[in-house]
């Protein structure tokens, strides 16, 4: 088992190194929106976890609830923070989608 970090080396060292298969244990960003899970989809490296797909869905919060929604999940209520500076003084149910590509629906 090595562990590698998810910087502008990780590409190169999949595509050398290739591992038998990955298991993604990175927190925020890169490693739950389906960045890291897309690379290695692309190069066909098998790794445990869910697909890059199901990453961006559960990333994206307002997204992630209404595809529940839509399957008859019910969610806890919540409302959706545009802003650092709203959420800031927001209750702990607000999501905070102003991370990129995240959006308010």
């Amino acid at each position: 088992m090595y562990e590698w970090d998810a910087d502008a080396t990780l590409l190169d060292r999949l595509r050398t190194e290739r591992p038998e298969a990955v298991v993604v244990a990175l927190h925020g960003g890169e490693g739950e929106n389906g960045s890291v899970q897309a690379v290695l989809e692309m190069l066909g490296v098998p790794f445990v976890g869910a697909d890059s797909r199901a990453c961006r869905l559960a990333w994206d919060k307002p997204t992630a609830k209404a595809e529940l929604a839509r399957a008859g999940l019910a969610t806890p209520t919540g409302s959706c923070c545009r802003t650092p500076r709203s959420a800031s003084s927001a209750p702990a149910r607000c999501w905070r989608p102003w991370s990129p590509g995240l959006a308010c629906r």
